[in-house]
């Protein structure tokens, strides 16, 4: 069984709400979604031990992602995009019913 929870994430420099979406299955892994290009901020997995372990690099805060940090000391002035989606959906924006809807329709 699949949980799917939501919380505020924070507000983006030109006043959109950004929301986290948490997926949490039975087996202990939890995946956190943003609203903010489809971001994959983590996932969570149990180690050996039982331990949560995460193997995503993403952002803490909000400023992070909108700020792009470098993606190393010293590099030009291009951005990281840990986690964001690519491809034909990216730059469009869906509503949260419209990203639960097709969770659901995935069997999420």
């Amino acid at each position: 069984m699949i949980a799917i929870t939501h919380e505020p994430f924070g507000t983006t420099k030109d006043g959109k709400a950004v929301t986290r979406y948490i997926l949490k299955n039975s087996g202990g892994m939890r995946v956190s979604v943003l609203s903010y290009g489809c971001t994959v901020q983590s996932i969570c997995v149990p180690d050996k031990n039982g331990e949560l372990r995460d193997v995503v690099l993403g952002y803490d805060t909000l400023r992070d992602y909108e700020n792009g940090n470098k993606i190393m000391p010293g590099s030009p002035e291009e951005k990281a995009y840990y986690a964001s989606e690519a491809g034909a959906v990216s730059g469009k924006e869906k509503t949260e019913e419209e990203v639960l809807e097709e969770m659901r329709k995935l069997g999420m």
